[in-house]
């Protein structure tokens, strides 16, 4: 929107490559924490909230607290809590890394359901390119492309390629065109 970000904002959400949850809080209070900062009322974000929760698989496990949870299921909360204020931009480092590979392609499916629905869009960091297959092979998505794009072009400048140069711009000009069109 042409809008300099100068801090962080309700209309972005974060998730890290290890989930940052707060260890005094639930499940559930973990999730919906930045929507009672904002003041949003309790019943409006409750059943949103419990949604989400059912989206992840974590349905029942609202008050169990990040000791009592895997490294997958923490990492799903940290979905869900990224998800609950309805970002327009979502910014994810290695999201899927902790979670097993039927775990994996359910979030992914869970991203592209929430992104048809006038849903955020996403920046999706990967260093393994299998992970955003998914996504890549069932729809196509310029959201997607930039991980491969970014993905690619650390691969040129980590092992070189045949005319690297050519290589390298024909990388970057994929990664600007996967960026320039992520927004439409």
């Amino acid at each position: 929107d042409g809008v300099p970000i100068e801090g962080p904002g309700p209309d972005r959400a974060v998730v890290f490559q290890q989930a940052s949850l707060f260890p005094w809080l639930n499940v559930f209070d973990n999730v919906t924490l930045g929507v009672k900062c904002r003041g949003v009322p309790r019943e409006t974000y409750t059943a949103r909230a419990m949604h989400l929760l059912g989206e992840v698989g974590l349905s029942g496990f609202e008050q169990h607290y990040p000791y009592q949870l895997s490294g997958g299921m923490q990492q799903r909360v940290q979905i869900a809590r990224a998800l609950i204020g309805e970002p327009s931009i979502l910014l994810m480092d290695e999201p899927f890394g902790a979670l097993d590979y039927q775990t994996r392609l359910l979030m992914q499916k869970l991203l592209l359901r929430v992104g048809e629905k006038d849903g955020p869009s996403w920046v999706l960091k990967v260093d393994n390119k299998r992970h955003p297959i998914y996504a890549r092979t069932r729809q196509h998505s310029t959201k997607w492309a930039v991980a491969e794009a970014e993905e690619r072009r650390r691969e040129v400048l980590r092992n070189g390629a045949p005319g690297s140069d050519k290589s390298v711009a024909e990388a970057l000009a994929r990664i600007k065109l996967a960026v320039d069109n992520s927004g439409k």
